[in-house]
């Protein structure tokens, strides 16, 4: 928490203000299913993981981060099938996380513990539209002769349609992962 803030008065992130804005009072649920650990999100990782005090049944590990990541640690839906929507959302541009939650009985959180038994609960994607600006700003670049390439960690089909949204690639020009640039020694 930032110092001297409440959580009433906190910056919010896209995702607390998403619930809200579909009837979840975050507040009740902070305190009703306080956070007890963290594994924070690692780019090796690709997901972040956290424990929660539970209700009746106990305590709750849920996960959110990259859709195919989290999808191999659940059994309860088909990933082709919604790796499929990913696909899609991403072609749009949008930046898609994935969520899962499963019960745990005791305290204290490893990556182990991260990486099965997991109920898919849903995805959520958002806009990653780019401003005028920076469409305007590389046009610019363009005009001076600076070739700009992108670099992100988003899914790749969201970094190709963003890409495409700049100027950056041409339509049918293929985006490349950090693996594929690696040149073998």
């Amino acid at each position: 928490m930032v110092a001297g803030r409440s959580p009433e008065t906190r910056p919010k992130g896209a995702l607390v203000t998403a619930g809200e804005k579909f009837g979840i009072h975050t507040a009740n649920a902070r305190v009703r299913h306080a956070r007890l650990d963290t594994i924070p999100f690692e780019s090796a990782n690709q997901f972040m993981a956290t424990l929660h005090e539970g209700d009746a049944e106990g305590m709750k590990i849920i996960i959110k981060g990259a859709p195919e990541v989290v999808l191999k640690r659940c059994g309860n839906v088909d990933p082709d099938t919604a790796l499929r929507q990913v696909e899609a959302f991403a072609a749009e541009g949008m930046r898609v996380l994935g969520f899962a939650e499963k019960r745990f009985d005791r305290a204290g959180l490893t990556l182990e513990d991260c990486a099965r038994g997991f109920e898919f609960t849903g995805a959520a994607g958002h806009d990653r539209s780019a401003a005028r600006e920076v469409i305007d700003a590389i046009r610019a670049c363009h005009q001076a002769g600076i070739t700009v390439k992108m670099i992100t960690g988003d899914h790749m089909g969201t970094a190709q349609a963003i890409g495409e949204q700049l100027g950056i690639a041409t339509h049918g020009a293929k985006a490349v992962t950090g693996v594929q640039l690696m040149i073998p020694a």
